[in-house]
């Protein structure tokens, strides 16, 4: 997937002319990966379960791993996710985009 920074943030939709052919090949419903920096805290899994259901339901949320920066700074969430539709996914990656605690998107 792509990357996007939450500074200049670009939407699937705002990539699609660069990605018009991996956006086509999407077929849904689907399992998608997303990956979210946040600065390390004690309650990032359930920061980032909390985001995720603002745009999803509870049910549609697989999984949740972890891992800790090297330097212990951030940490970089996995989610494993079913998504309904194009729209959906596009929704979620605006929203998380815009919220002030995540880092980067992927």
């Amino acid at each position: 997937m792509t990357a996007f920074p939450t500074t200049g943030v670009h939407s699937p939709q705002e990539l699609n002319g660069k990605n018009a052919q991996f956006q086509s090949d999407l077929k849904f419903p689907r399992i998608v990966e997303i990956k979210i920096f946040l600065k390390a805290a004690d309650d990032g899994e359930t920061q980032v379960r909390a985001l995720l259901c603002e745009k999803c339901p509870e049910e549609g949320v697989i999984s949740i791993t972890c891992r800790l920066s090297k330097k212990g700074n951030y940490h970089s969430f996995t989610c494993r996710l079913w998504i309904a539709s194009k729209t959906e996914l596009v929704q979620l990656y605006d929203y998380l985009g815009s919220q002030e605690q995540v880092l980067y998107l992927l």
